[in-house]
């Protein structure tokens, strides 16, 4: 009885293991405002200002459980949706991505230095973290990669600048923001959204 106890025990944990290993990987292109789709029911768009030329580097990030906004999660997240986007070649601005509505984390940046890979993980770095409403534009932020790097550094920073952005937000999403206002769901609490919202 005991051996089959623990041999169930063994199955268990080896599928789950076996699923979270497997998980699906999606790869995803970011679009300026211009060749922006139309949203599904269940979407809303990620809206990110690239500051990333001349680096060829791409993001991985996953979708998390949970119902609650992003910035309430303090322990371990359980991830269970993968997603790598490119980065190579963007020019400065504005890209937008649809997804579908919940938490997600930015895992990891790869930026390879010639022919040595590098990559910062920011697995449990809660800055990294964002959410995504349906029928929303949620701004995640302004992705800063510098040029001027080692093999093993390479400085790198997911920055809140809504305040600086809002006024080109307003300009070069016009038409977006009349059937799709700005929500701002980072993976902490921001002050200046709350105010814009009163």
């Amino acid at each position: 009885m005991n051996r089959i106890y623990k041999l169930k025990i063994f199955l268990v944990l080896f599928f789950v293991f076996a699923y979270q290993t497997n998980a699906e990987t999606n790869i995803v292109t970011l679009v300026t405002p211009g060749e922006v789709q139309a949203l599904e029911s269940d979407q809303g768009y990620l809206l990110i200002f690239l500051n990333c030329e001349g680096v060829s580097s791409s993001i991985e990030f996953s979708k998390f459980r949970g119902r609650k906004k992003s910035s309430e999660y303090f322990k371990k997240l359980k991830f269970y949706k993968n997603y790598i986007v490119s980065l190579e070649n963007k020019e400065k601005g504005f890209y937008l991505l649809p997804l579908i509505e919940g938490n997600y984390q930015i895992k990891k940046v790869n930026i390879p230095f010639h022919d040595l890979p590098y990559q910062r993980t920011t697995k449990n770095n809660r800055s990294w973290r964002f959410g995504i409403e349906r029928g929303k534009i949620n701004y995640i932020g302004e992705l800063n990669i510098a040029k001027e790097r080692s093999s093993n550094s390479a400085d790198i920073n997911l920055i809140n600048r809504l305040a600086f952005h809002k006024e080109k937000i307003n300009k070069q999403l016009a038409n977006l923001l009349v059937d799709y206002p700005i929500a701002n769901n980072l993976g902490y609490f921001d002050d200046f959204l709350m105010e814009l919202k009163k």
